[in-house]
């Protein structure tokens, strides 16, 4: 039997599938928005378009940062969004029809630092500290069980977490973290910003308890009129037996310095419901606590 002949010139061409990737625009602490153009759908239909978006390189749809505008070729816009404030993040758009998945150049960007409010001589965060890596962009250990930041705790590294290990309490109170975090080398401070001193902490509770208190109803019937724009919430701690307390009744603060007596220990600030804001001296370095900023 002869074999089949097919002239070159009616030969079928593979179509490729093509996508490319917007800018990234509208960037603030926790959201950006991108997207892109899919120009050629590969001869098949495309069953799904979007960006997906990483603090790694080359970002795939294997993640569950992505996000999907529906079916069919052409322009489209995504919302990026639960991202952490001073990151470096690495975005793709993607195109995806039966048989094959494009993506398209990846674009990197740094969401934006926290805001300054002015308090007295001093310019303080007016929210708890987010960052997911050092200011070098080395990532911070994240624990998010009790096996885990017990790990980091006997590794003496640095670490952070979420009240209750519940992401849904980030979202209000931002995140926990331990003192070799704060005291880490490669800089957990944004630049232009730095963790407050014991001394600095106690030039900020000169203000009023009540003037430095969110008027949230976190606080309960003790909330504050937040005058100074401070927004203290009672976001809690970890402590060192790694169980959670004191959410909805105080926030606690880590400041930069060490215990010159005690070197296991970092001296800390509470902001209570009823009693202020109080010097309560040191507390074990393997703690998880709130973080607030101080401008250089």
């Amino acid at each position: 039997m002869l074999a089949q002949v097919i002239p070159v010139g009616f030969m079928q061409k593979a179509v490729p599938l093509l996508v490319s990737t917007s800018q990234v625009t509208s960037i603030t602490s926790t959201s950006a928005s991108s997207g892109g153009n899919v120009t050629s759908d590969g001869g098949k239909s495309i069953t799904a378009k979007g960006v997906v978006w990483s603090t790694s390189i080359n970002p795939t749809i294997a993640l569950t940062t992505k996000t999907n505008q529906g079916a069919g070729s052409g322009v489209f816009s995504s919302n990026l969004t639960g991202l952490a404030e001073v990151n470096k993040y690495y975005v793709r758009a993607y195109a995806q029809n039966s048989s094959a998945i494009s993506y398209g150049d990846e674009i990197s960007f740094w969401t934006s630092g926290p805001n300054g409010v002015t308090i007295g001589t001093q310019i303080w965060s007016n929210r708890n500290l987010e960052v997911t890596t050092y200011r070098n962009g080395d990532p911070i250990t994240y624990a998010s069980n009790a096996s885990e930041w017990i790990a980091a705790k006997n590794a003496g590294i640095g670490a952070w977490t979420y009240y209750n290990w519940d992401a849904a309490n980030g979202t209000i109170f931002g995140k926990l973290y331990s003192w070799y975090a704060v005291n880490d080398s490669r800089g957990l401070a944004p630049l232009g910003w730095h963790i407050p001193t014991k001394a600095e902490y106690t030039t900020l509770a000169s203000n009023s308890s009540s003037s430095l208190k969110s008027t949230s109803a976190e606080w309960g019937a003790n909330y504050g009129t937040n005058s100074t724009g401070f927004t203290g919430l009672p976001g809690g701690a970890l402590n060192a037996s790694v169980s959670f307390e004191a959410k909805g009744t105080s926030g606690w603060f880590w400041t930069s310095d060490a215990d010159p007596i005690n070197s296991l220990n970092a001296y800390w600030r509470i902001l209570h419901v009823t009693a202020g804001f109080l010097d309560v001296g040191s507390y074990s370095k393997t703690n998880g606590m709130s973080v607030r900023l101080v401008k250089d």
